[in-house]
């Protein structure tokens, strides 16, 4: 191993995460997904799909306002400024301080990036829904819809920034280096478990340690790629600001709406039928 690396994929990590372990993770994940969130109603039970303009608007201002956001923001606009982007960019690639060498950068952006979605379905499973099997699916379903529209809605627009900056890679590989693909799925991923670790009932201390934890898993994802010279320093604060403000924005939008239709599933246990309902809340 080069000195500096970081063993994404050591053998303790896979002890922790294999196959063997699935099992005993997944009746951790059920027991952990009954019940209520820490706001009192199941997780997903409030996904609607017309939350209405008022939402829109509050689910757009949270997401500016989150850090992940207008720091990256921030920090791309005053290395734009400064004119250090190549700078910054070369010393990364020639240095490469964290993962050791360019190869290993380049395998730890496919590492982390696959963590950052791994904890987010962890995550998601790991958040309360119900007491009942049916409601328990149901409103899961509703959530991870939800949320895989969002992860697809930050791919989609990050492609189209690609097309739209045009910029050449470091590497001068290709023009696709505006913003970072990888960084921008990271910090989806990462902005989403986050999500839902707020909805645990956790103590303030593990709330804000397990979100720390989450950021930095994406920031390693986004700085592994500058050290492959994959992209400039730039792309990557972009792609982490898209992926944060894109994947905050769907969440609160649909899944956390409080207006608007939405469709309730019930089974009735003594006769053993479904029942649909469709519900208004003002």
């Amino acid at each position: 191993m080069a000195r500096g690396s970081i063993p994404a994929g050591s053998p303790l990590a896979r002890r922790c995460f294999g196959p063997s372990s699935a099992g005993l993770a997944l009746a951790c994940l059920w027991i952990a997904g009954c019940g209520a969130t820490r706001h009192g109603e199941p997780w997903g039970a409030r996904a609607s799909i017309t939350p209405g303009f008022g939402r829109t608007l509050d689910a757009a201002r949270d997401a500016l306002l989150d850090p992940w956001v207008w720091v990256p923001l921030a920090g791309a606009t005053v290395i734009w400024a400064a004119d250090v982007d190549s700078e910054i960019s070369h010393w990364a690639r020639s240095e490469t301080p964290v993962f050791g060498s360019t190869r290993g950068a380049e395998d730890g952006s496919h590492d982390w990036r696959a963590w950052s979605q791994d904890l987010w379905i962890a995550s998601a499973c790991l958040t309360p829904s119900g007491d009942g099997a049916w409601p328990w699916l149901w409103n899961k379903s509703k959530g991870l819809g939800v949320q895989f529209a969002a992860k697809a809605a930050s791919g989609e627009l990050t492609s189209l920034g690609k097309d739209a900056f045009g910029r050449e890679r470091p590497d001068h590989s290709d023009r696709r280096s505006m913003p970072s693909g990888h960084t921008t799925s990271a910090f989806a991923s990462v902005t989403l478990a986050r999500r839902n670790v707020d909805a645990l009932r956790l103590a303030p201390a593990a709330r804000v340690s397990l979100e720390a934890g989450l950021g930095g898993v994406g920031a390693l994802a986004a700085w592994s790629r500058v050290e492959a010279g994959a992209h400039y320093p730039t792309d990557v604060l972009v792609g982490a600001a898209l992926g944060t403000f894109v994947a905050r924005f769907v969440d609160d939008l649909f899944l956390d709406a409080t207006g608007g239709p939405s469709v309730s599933a019930l089974l009735d246990s003594e006769q053993g039928r479904w029942s649909v309902g469709l519900a208004w809340s003002l």
